[in-house]
């Protein structure tokens, strides 16, 4: 068997030419589609992407409690919910991290604000 810029050596092709029967091989062969590969431990779909710029946020009450949790009686009566509120203005598509930044946010900015007042009483 000889192939093109090969040489036989016993029954055996140089690595030259197996590399260059292989070419030859894929590029005779149709095109296969790519095997999809499943999505494992990835969590549900995100919903589709909201263009910020053309629909309306909405509102997110958050609840705050330093060293534990409300209860659900805490929220029983409409217009008497706890005091500690933040509210964030956001969109359907925003995820965890974009909401705890903007908690965070506030906080920082509350607390740099108090800290200012406070200095004024004092002075």
């Amino acid at each position: 068997m000889e192939v093109a810029g090969g040489e036989r050596h016993g029954s055996k092709m140089s690595l030259a030419a197996a590399a260059a029967a292989a070419a030859a091989d894929v590029q005779s062969r149709p095109a296969r589609l790519p095997i999809p590969v499943p999505r494992m431990n990835q969590g549900p779909p995100r919903p589709p992407l909201v263009d910020r710029e053309k629909t309306c946020p909405l509102l997110l009450r958050v609840f705050t409690k330093n060293g534990g949790h409300h209860t659900v009686e805490d929220f029983s009566v409409r217009g008497k919910e706890p005091k500690e509120e933040v509210q964030i203005y956001t969109w359907r598509d925003a995820t965890l991290r974009e909401l705890t930044e903007l908690t965070d946010n506030v906080f920082i900015f509350t607390e740099n604000l108090v800290r200012k007042l406070k200095k004024v009483e004092n002075e």
